[in-house]
């Protein structure tokens, strides 16, 4: 199960998986002057797999998440925020930090990178008066992930605490498509042609292969992303080529899309093979496939 940054909805809390501080406690090693309590716990949080709190999140039927990392707790919740078009609250005295950390950072002990990201991070944030924006813009090193959890009952463990509230849509946003995984159709006029040319040629690395032996269809990896070549189509570029989309709720991506002026060819249906597809044309009639994995496929 793949869980992305733009699951957050309003009224979903937060929950980080490890305290933070990573960064400022190995800003103090390396100048020697970090307490032996905070570089044992910094070691200790950074050598602690994420797989149970992973299957935790999983487990509270979480709908998403991110890494605390590099570009610390305010980076990572603003892209995840952006990337769910909502807002959220941050109460900043319940963020759970490695011992020692806060009293190192008052002392100046900051990543480079936290400095340099402060500013921009902290134009984009409405703040109380007095709290301490450097040890929330901080890097980390892996720092678990904030997990979506429908309610503080729900929340995974185990968990430092809950520390943030999605507070409302964002003003003039709609919520985005949460798409799962992604892949460009090829129908060729002639598949075993085209099926040399991405192989041999373009030189592609095959991820899997599908279909009858003597006429398959491949899927190739293309970046994050995979070109599937299959079927037979009739020759013309534009209607051979398709955008395929992984959605998690079809239907409900079938009346947001609808609610938006897009324009659906055809709604969602369930095809002989299993899965449950809908067809979308973009405003040059490029066609774009929704689909929906059932949980018996």
């Amino acid at each position: 199960r793949l869980l992305t940054n733009a699951g957050m909805r309003p009224g979903d809390v937060l929950v980080l998986t490890k305290p933070l501080g990573t960064g400022v406690v190995a800003t103090a090693i390396k100048q020697d002057v970090a307490p032996a309590e905070s570089e044992r716990a910094a070691i200790e949080a950074m050598t602690t797999p994420n797989a149970a709190a992973s299957a935790a999140a999983v487990a509270a039927d979480a709908s998403g998440a991110t890494d605390i990392t590099g570009f610390g707790l305010l980076g990572h919740l603003a892209r995840m925020a952006e990337a769910s078009a909502v807002d959220a609250v941050l109460d900043v005295a319940a963020v759970p930090m490695l011992p020692g950390a806060r009293e190192l950072a008052e002392h100046g002990l900051v990543p480079g990178g936290s400095r340099l990201r402060r500013a921009a991070l902290w134009a984009r944030a409405a703040r109380r008066p007095g709290s301490n924006e450097v040890r929330r813009s901080g890097t980390s090193t892996s720092s678990g992930f904030v997990t979506r959890t429908a309610s503080a009952g729900s929340r995974p463990e185990p968990a430092a605490s809950i520390f943030v509230s999605v507070d409302r849509q964002a003003t003039g946003r709609r919520p985005p498509m949460e798409v799962l995984s992604s892949r460009i159709l090829v129908r060729p006029s002639d598949p075993e042609r085209s099926r040399r040319f991405y192989r041999d040629v373009l030189g592609l690395a095959v991820y899997r292969e599908f279909g009858p032996p003597d006429d398959p269809g491949l899927v190739f990896f293309l970046g994050q992303g995979f070109l599937e070549v299959a079927g037979r189509g009739s020759g013309g570029a534009g209607a051979d080529v398709a955008i395929w989309l992984q959605v998690r709720n079809i239907q409900a991506e079938h009346e947001r899309l609808q609610a938006a002026g897009g324009t659906v060819l055809r709604a969602p249906e369930r095809e002989p093979w299993g899965l449950v597809e809908m067809w979308v044309l973009d405003p040059d009639g490029v066609r774009i496939v929704l689909v929906e994995v059932p949980e018996d496929h």
